[in-house]
């Protein structure tokens, strides 16, 4: 099982990619499938949007059944598909592809591999406080998979997040540094035992990572000055806020005078003399003395 979350408006989103087992398998094979997809849906935000989808090697067939199968699946239920349908109950999913109206040939989602039999046992499953996020479902017979599931495809209406890069500091273009330098010929001199070899070759990366970076701060320095001469000054400050980097707060710790940690906040009142900068002072004053 493969579980992904993605950050989306109006709510985030969960999809969790399964493979059941088929009918033949053992009980119990079965039973362990279910508890672990259930320990991942478990750990699955409450207010989410989730869809798990894949193959169920299951038919719940075209008997309807209220706010878990719709009246447009295919086929007669079997044992399988019982048991899928009561994850569902249990943890309020609907099975959305059963739920819109086609054609066969956009409902079937398996061929058996002599061509005789077509069956649906993959299915979407969406909790059902957002089944109406689904617009549209359907099978796609023509493309090439492979395999003998058809493709499966889904219409889900949400607004992913935007995510925009964290301002950091320049890094330097390694891609155009000569095949001597690389790791791979620095590794090998040094398997070899040949540690000047080594050593120089290491110093020559060095060098030329230095010089690759010098080049790309020179041209960004560039840009900025033609921001600044052009008046853009949105691309300006961007590109400012990409060369300062993103201020991380150093974080220090208090001790007493036998070297414990002060931790509350009247041990550090009490102990406020013992800063290191004033140890420090007072050290210096000592040896003075």
């Amino acid at each position: 099982m493969i579980s992904i979350r993605l950050q989306g408006k109006p709510t985030n989103l969960t999809i969790i990619q399964i493979y059941a087992s088929t009918t033949e398998a053992e009980e119990s094979t079965i039973d362990d499938f279910y508890m672990h997809l259930q320990q991942i849906l478990d750990d699955v935000p409450k207010k989410d949007a989730i869809l798990i989808i894949g193959d169920w090697n299951a038919k719940v067939g075209e008997t309807a059944v209220p706010d878990i199968v719709g009246k447009f699946g295919l086929g007669k239920r079997n044992e399988a598909g019982e048991r899928l349908i009561d994850f569902c109950q249990e943890n309020h999913m609907i099975i959305t592809n059963t739920c819109f109206q086609q054609p066969k040939r956009r409902l079937y989602t398996w061929t058996t591999p002599n061509g005789q039999h077509r069956n649906q046992i993959d299915y979407i499953l969406c909790n059902r406080r957002w089944k109406s996020s689904i617009t549209s479902i359907k099978t796609r017979p023509g493309a090439d998979c492979g395999t003998g599931h058809e493709l499966l495809l889904a219409c889900f209406r949400i607004k992913l997040k935007q995510h925009h890069n964290s301002t950091q500091t320049a890094k330097p273009d390694l891609q155009n540094i000569p095949y001597k330098y690389k790791v791979e010929t620095r590794r090998e001199a040094k398997a070899n035992g040949n540690r000047q070899a080594f050593t120089k070759l290491n110093a020559d990366f060095q060098r030329a990572a230095r010089k690759d970076k010098e080049k790309q701060i020179m041209r960004e320095c560039e840009k900025v000055e033609e921001y600044n001469k052009k008046g853009m000054t949105r691309y300006l400050i961007k590109k400012i806020k990409y060369f300062r980097g993103q201020f991380i707060p150093r974080n220090g710790t208090l001790t007493d005078q036998n070297g414990k940690y002060l931790t509350n906040g009247d041990e550090i009142k009490t102990n406020g003399n013992n800063t290191p900068r004033n140890y420090t002072r007072r050290k210096s004053m000592e040896q003075e003395i």
